[in-house]
C-alpha cells in the first residue's frame, strides 16, 4: 500500500510515518509539504504512465502555503486527472469548522473528514477500510 501524507506540519508527517510503519510495516509512505509538491507528482505519474505509482491512501491538510487541501482537490479536476487517481482521500485536520465538514462532503473523492490527532487505532482503521 503507498499513502501519501500532505501536511505542511513536518512532525505530523514524521509521527505518522511512524505510526503507520508500525502498524502496517509493508506501507510506502510518502510525505508532501503542500498540496503543489503532491500535485506535480500525480502529474508526473500521469506523464510517464506509471500507474503503480499512484498513492493508494492520501491524507490531506487543508490549510497548508502555496496550495491548500481545498485547492489540491479542485486541482484534480483542473488537470483532468481526478478520475486517474483512486486513492480514498481522508482530508484530515485540525480544524472543527462546521463549514470544513459540510465542504468536504462536496467532494465525491473524499472518503472522510477526520479531526487531528489521529491515534494508532484511527490510522490502522482507515488504512485497513483501504487495504
Amino acid at each position: 500500500m503507498k499513502l501519501w501524507v500532505i501536511d505542511d506540519d513536518s512532525i505530523y508527517q514524521m509521527l505518522t510515518k511512524r505510526m503507520v510503519e508500525k502498524a502496517y510495516p509493508n506501507t510506502l509512505v510518502a510525505s508532501f509539504l503542500n498540496g503543489k509538491l503532491a500535485q506535480d507528482t500525480l502529474l508526473k505519474i500521469v506523464e510517464d504512465k506509471d500507474a503503480d505509482e499512484f498513492p493508494d491512501v492520501i491524507f490531506l491538510d487543508i490549510n497548508m502555503p502555496v496550495m491548500n487541501g481545498w485547492e489540491f482537490l479542485d486541482s484534480l479536476v483542473e488537470k483532468q486527472i481526478k478520475e486517474k487517481v483512486t486513492a480514498k482521500i481522508y482530508i484530515v485536520s485540525s480544524s472543527i469548522d462546521k463549514s470544513d465538514f459540510e465542504k468536504a462532503k462536496t467532494y465525491d473523492n473524499v472518503a472522510d473528514y477526520l479531526v487531528k490527532p489521529l491515534s494508532k487505532s484511527d490510522f490502522i482503521k482507515y488504512l485497513a477500510e483501504s487495504d
